[in-house]
């Protein structure tokens, strides 16, 4: 994460912008400036760059938008279609042909605003589909590819059902539901386990629990960091809601994990005596609950290895793609994602794995980190090649650990600096 000047913040940025060891911190790392490649800004490989909130100028932003690359794809999200939205902002969007990306659960939650604003220039290129606007959606004949949607999309939206899962646990054990002092104190409880990022989502999701439009968010992101990585098209997605935000972040958080778990997967294959390897302690609760099987290992990875842009683990060459995510409320809050088309390998095998972060070892998946499992300080930096719990969700079964990953509060992450050339 580039460092910026901290002003007002999202809950998001406020994390990402930390100095605590305790709170995912781990120091910051000089990169050297180099001239922005043709057609899109310079990030090193698989870094975060972001902004605290920020006043900004409606119409200079518009026109931000009106110049950007023929390439460029701006998802929308459901919150921009409001009347405070800048006139300037949607002229710039539909400038050209299918420069505005609309995904299918946007589309739905559109219909009321859509009936009462047939006149207004994006509702008529909605209604009328007009070339500057592109539906997208998933290949319905492409089960891999509903597969690897279905997983993340699942993963993303756990957050938010953690409220109604943890009155299901206090009915199940007490036989009643609970009062509101034992309400609260679940609360506070689920807070101080999640933190306010999740927590702010598990909030929402219980209030959202059973609508037709649970996982639009998370449909959006995934969408439209899919569409970058397959593609290698800019893409932006825009909206007002910070949740979007938090979302995109725990996104690419996942699939950066996940590609390198597969990458060390294959290294591993590769050259298994380069690594010295442990049984996995058979006396650990938190290792039994996650990984079952008697032939499970534990493999020492050294952070120099597998951490950081530059980490040898990952392929010399990569095509770098930038996928952005802007809050353009009273404020403009920005958080940029230097992914690679590299990663389009993880999303295949995610879906002919039905979840697996790789198929080399059969069964068994490969996991980078062990955080947050309660693992004996010597494991610490150790990954693991064993068989996951699974829960069955239609086209693909959901690692436990996974599940544990995505609700975990603690990920790590570095400021960058720029140094002169």
């Amino acid at each position: 994460m580039k460092e910026n000047k901290q002003r007002k913040d999202t809950r998001t940025g406020r994390y990402l912008r930390g100095t605590s060891s305790s709170h995912g911190f781990d120091g910051s790392r000089r990169f050297p400036a180099a001239p922005s490649p043709p057609g899109r800004k310079f990030m090193p490989r698989l870094t975060l760059w972001g902004t605290s909130k920020l006043d900004y100028d409606a119409e200079r932003f518009s026109r931000t938008v009106a110049e950007a690359s023929e390439e460029a794809l701006f998802f929308c999200d459901t919150s921009l279609f409001d009347n405070r939205t800048d006139a300037s902002l949607w002229k710039a969007l539909l400038n050209r042909e299918e420069k505005v990306v609309i995904v299918p659960p946007v589309r739905k939650e559109l219909e009321p605003w859509l009936s009462s604003h047939t006149s207004h220039v994006a509702g008529r290129a909605i209604l009328n589909e007009e070339a500057s606007v592109r539906f997208l959606g998933l290949d319905g004949d492409d089960e891999r590819e509903q597969a690897t949607a279905e997983y993340y999309v699942n993963l993303l939206g756990l957050r938010k059902r953690l409220v109604t899962v943890e009155l299901a646990r206090f009915k199940e054990k007490h036989g009643h539901p609970p009062s509101d002092g034992e309400f609260r104190g679940l609360m506070e409880e689920l807070h101080n386990t999640i933190g306010p990022r999740g927590y702010m989502l598990a909030k929402k999701g219980d209030a959202a629990e059973g609508s037709p439009n649970f996982f639009t968010d998370e449909i959006l992101v995934y969408l439209a960091m899919k569409t970058g990585i397959e593609t290698g098209r800019e893409v932006v997605i825009l909206s007002k809601d910070e949740d979007i935000l938090e979302q995109f972040y725990k996104l690419q958080w996942l699939l950066d994990t996940h590609y390198r778990s597969m990458l060390l997967a294959d290294l591993y294959t590769r050259d298994p005596d380069y690594f010295t390897t442990h049984s996995m302690p058979k006396n650990n609760q938190d290792l039994e609950e996650m990984f079952p099987g008697d032939d499970n290992i534990l493999i020492e990875r050294p952070d120099w290895l597998v951490t950081g842009y530059a980490a040898p683990i990952l392929p010399p060459y990569c095509r770098p793609v930038v996928v952005h995510c802007w809050i353009v409320g009273d404020r403009l809050t920005q958080l940029d994602f230097c992914a690679e088309r590299e990663m389009e390998r993880l999303l295949h095998t995610k879906g002919v794995t039905a979840g697996l972060n790789t198929y080399k070892f059969g069964e068994k998946n490969c996991h980078l980190w062990l955080a947050p499992l309660q693992v004996p300080m010597p494991l610490r930096s150790c990954a693991a090649i064993a068989q996951d719990w699974r829960i069955k969700l239609g086209l693909v079964e959901m690692s436990l650990f996974d599940a544990q990953q995505v609700t975990y509060s603690g990920e790590r992450f570095m400021h960058g600096v720029e140094t002169e050339p």
